[in-house]
């Protein structure tokens, strides 16, 4: 069953509960046909129990949502401009929105201890200098939002 009311159940729980692999749950939710009938059974009486609780199907999870904060605080030349072009394709392949924070004037710029409160991010990639852990400390702290 459920393991918090309101909470989707994982590949995982309906593994658990049918003494099945998670693989093997996983090609029955996603249609794979290498399948014994009485296995594929098995999974959908668990998923069906869940009700709308149920693990969703590959390609049916929501969009995501939220942008994905990048920080690179070097002038984007060819070296570091290659790296932040392929995460803004990867980012934009994923169907996701970037929020770019580079150049030198970034250098001088504290984003770190706000960040996480900021409207709109979903997460951050951040290519930084060597910098003192105390620097970081209230990225852990500062919110209740997990990263």
């Amino acid at each position: 069953m459920p393991r918090t009311v309101g909470v989707r159940a994982t590949v995982r729980d309906i593994a658990a509960e049918t003494g099945l692999s998670i693989a093997t749950v996983s090609r029955v939710l996603n249609g794979a046909t290498n399948v014994a009938p009485h296995t594929r059974e098995l999974v959908l009486q668990a998923v069906q129990r869940r009700g709308d609780k149920a693990p969703l199907r590959r390609g049916d999870q929501p969009p995501a949502s939220g942008a994905i904060f990048v920080r690179c605080p070097y002038v984007l030349t060819d070296y570091f401009g290659l790296i932040v072009s392929s995460i803004a394709e990867t980012i934009e392949l994923h169907g996701r929105q970037m929020v770019l924070n580079a150049g030198e004037a970034a250098q001088s710029v504290s984003v770190l201890p706000g960040l996480t409160e900021r409207p709109g991010i979903a997460g951050a990639i951040m290519i930084l200098p060597r910098t003192r852990r105390s620097t970081w400390s209230g990225c852990a702290t500062s919110s209740s939002r997990s990263w």
